[in-house]
This record gives structure tokens, C-alpha cells and sequence, in this order.
């Protein structure tokens, strides 16, 4: 898997060492509630999944950045590969807007768009994640629509909002 790099944001392989970092960002109900993300409890369980992100690494399909502020995990990107390429973001809520988000997002969009295989990139986010929005959007991706009770997620069905970008 490559690295990626913006002035001082980086995006590269998660490692065990990020296990604190990783647990602030699962375990956080207002990033859990709006992304899809394996929750934890505490830092045993966060040390399992990224263990289990780290053998998933040899899949050469398989992406999932860490995030990294001058070192410190503040986020992740994770992917999806069938007829396209569905990525996914969380961001730490103490570094919300701030741009790390875009600049991510942003990073792997460009990166994902040279390989000759992926045509086109899909996102969603639940349709009241209004932030998220607005990085798909500053990031140059055109809203599709909104899939009504696409996911039956914490409790509740969630509309998803759609935005694609093609080569």
C-alpha cells in the first residue's frame, strides 16, 4: 500500500502503536452514530481491529489509511472495491473542521483515479451528516441522490446521500 502526503497530513498503514489514538476516534458516539465504523470498548478491542486491518493488508484491493497529523492518528479512509470504488472517512471530533477531512479525501481521490481499473468513485453518508457533505462536495464530487432506508444502522433506518466523481 502506498503513503500519501499534504504538507503535514499522511496517509499511510494503521499499526498497533495507533491502538490509543484508534479507540478515541470507535469508541466516540457522535463519530460512531454518523459512520459506520467497527466500535470499541477499550483499547483490547482496538488493538483486535486493527490487528485484523493489518492481515487484511496483503489483499491488494484492500485500503485502509490511517489518517496522520504530524504523526498522530487523527482519522481513517477506508475502501471498497466492486464495479467501483466506495471509500469511507472518520475524523477524530477534536479535529473537525479543520480541512483534514478534504485534504484526505482529496489525497486518496486523486491517487485511487490514476489506477486504470477504477473508473468511477462512489461515497455516501448518512443523509443528516451535513459535514461530510460538504467535504464531498469541496472535494469535487457530484450528488447522485438519496437512497431512502438504505441501512438499518444503531437502531434506526438511515437514508444515505450519494456522491460520485468519474475519471
Amino acid at each position: 500500500m502506498v503513503t500519501l502526503k499534504s504538507g503535514n497530513i499522511t496517509l499511510d498503514k494503521i499499526k498497533l502503536e495507533d491502538a490509543n489514538d484508534y479507540y478515541l476516534i470507535a469508541s466516540n458516539p457522535n463519530i460512531t452514530t454518523s459512520f459506520m465504523l467497527d466500535e470499541v470498548e477499550n483499547i483490547v478491542e482496538a488493538k483486535s481491529v486493527i490487528e485484523e486491518i493489518i492481515n487484511n493488508y496483503s489483499d491488494s484491493e484492500f485500503y485502509y489509511f490511517a489518517i496522520r497529523l504530524d504523526n498522530k492518528l487523527i482519522g481513517v479512509l477506508k475502501s471498497y472495491e466492486s464495479d467501483y470504488l466506495e471509500l469511507g472517512y472518520a475524523i477524530n471530533e477534536d479535529y473537525w473542521n479543520k480541512g483534514y477531512a478534504t485534504i484526505a479525501l482529496n489525497l486518496t481521490t486523486n491517487y485511487f483515479l490514476k489506477i486504470d481499473r477504477i473508473k468511477k468513485i462512489i461515497l455516501g453518508a448518512f443523509s443528516d451528516n451535513y459535514p461530510s457533505i460538504r467535504v464531498m462536495e469541496k472535494c469535487g464530487y457530484s450528488f447522485i441522490g438519496i437512497k431512502k432506508d438504505e441501512f438499518f444502522y444503531k437502531g434506526k433506518s438511515r437514508d444515505i446521500a450519494y456522491f460520485m466523481k468519474e475519471k
